[in-house]
């Protein structure tokens, strides 16, 4: 486990980059080594990339230079641009964060560029249109506090803001699918995102839910199961979770396909083979390698079960019932009607940072989490 970890977080392991790549093709080889039959999905997305770090300064009612972090999905300014700081509303990033959202105005009355910015955390956000091109960063929570004072004395704030990105239209993003045939068309999900934000070695985010999925696929090799099992390393969960809503979309245009061009009983029977129906559970596994509690997310349909299965365990953790928010790679798969289980654990402080390093890891979570997962993996497949 621990070389496996050495390796994954060496450096950031962004969607679309080389590093990516490298990545993808290593854990290809791992479950291929294992005896699962293997597949590439490859998606075309729009890359993002920082060119040049985010400035961002206050200049009136006083100057104070602001910690500034950057937006995925962020486009640059022309140099630095000044301008009046003014309330815009709240913005949601892609995990449903709301943060209060500042616009930068110049003289002629536009938005030039915006800020985000909370009083109780910063880490490095995408946002939920990915496409919008306006330059925007994240600053500090001290500098938050300082302009609902500056605010609450009604005095006139102006800063000045810089950034240079690059977009790459061409990118790609690569799923790896990893089968195990059952005697049923039903099948079992269980996946987890290797890729981490830029900047950061994504040691726990998700380098921890990569090591639990390893851990599996080698448990899982060596019995026998009625379900099929798919083990998925997704990509690009930090960009919007693209890489799950690409399988899931590939699966229904499959089944679109199918549906429209063969209008017989062999159409039914491909039909029963590529349905997204066919899916009975889908166990997402994200941020499990540090913390101080296990928190499950469950969907109603197998909340008891997986309450049960932890007691028999003696695994203590918090199990919330229902999917209400759309963070991490389940959502897609959650609205399609799909029943998600998601593991976790918290509190973490270290989220998008270049500070969530391997150090920090705790292999007995990973350990407790897999041990978990598998028995609740062999209460699916005979129920």
């Amino acid at each position: 486990m621990q070389d496996t970890l050495d390796y994954l977080t060496e450096e950031p392991r962004i969607a679309g980059s080389k590093r990516n790549k490298e990545v993808a093709e290593y854990l290809k080889d791992k479950y291929l080594s294992l005896g699962y039959d293997t597949k590439t999905g490859e998606h075309r997305f729009m890359g993002w990339e920082l060119v040049e770090d985010p400035s961002f300064s206050f200049l009136k009612p006083q100057k104070k230079k602001a910690t500034a972090t950057q937006m995925i999905w962020s486009g640059s300014t022309k140099g630095k641009l000044k301008g009046k700081l003014v309330h815009s509303g709240t913005q949601l990033t892609f995990e449903a964060y709301p943060f209060r959202k500042y616009s930068i105005i110049g003289k002629t009355g536009k938005e030039q560029a915006y800020v985000l910015t909370r009083p109780d955390m910063v880490w490095l956000q995408s946002l939920t249109g990915a496409m919008d091109n306006t330059p925007c960063c994240l600053i500090d929570t001290q500098s938050c506090k300082k302009i609902e004072q500056w605010q609450k004395e009604n005095k006139e704030i102006e800063a000045e803001f810089s950034i240079k990105t690059r977009y790459r239209p061409c990118s790609l993003l690569r799923n790896i699918i990893a089968t195990k045939k059952g005697k049923s068309a039903k099948e079992l999900i269980i996946c987890a995102h290797y890729d981490s934000t830029p900047g950061s070695p994504g040691a726990n985010d998700n380098a921890s839910g990569t090591l639990a999925l390893l851990k599996l696929a080698e448990k899982l090799s060596k019995k026998k199961f009625s379900h099929t099992i798919r083990l998925i390393s997704f990509d690009a969960e930090e960009w919007n979770k693209q890489g799950a809503y690409m399988y899931v979309e590939k699966r229904r245009q499959k089944l679109t396909e199918n549906k429209t061009h063969l209008k017989t009983k062999t159409a039914k029977y491909l039909k029963k083979q590529t349905s997204l129906d066919n899916i009975k559970a889908v166990i997402n596994i994200d941020t499990i390698g540090a913390g101080k509690t296990i928190y499950c997310i469950s969907s109603k349909k197998h909340a008891a079960s997986v309450k049960s299965t932890a007691k028999k365990l003696r695994k203590n953790i918090e199990l919330r019932v229902g999917y209400n928010a759309p963070q991490f790679d389940g959502w897609p798969f959650h609205t399609e009607g799909i029943p998600v289980i998601h593991f976790g654990v918290y509190p973490y402080d270290y989220f998008h940072t270049p500070a969530d390093t391997k150090e920090k890891i705790d292999p007995k979570f990973i350990g407790d989490v897999a041990e978990l997962i598998e028995k609740i993996i062999d209460n699916l497949d005979n129920d």
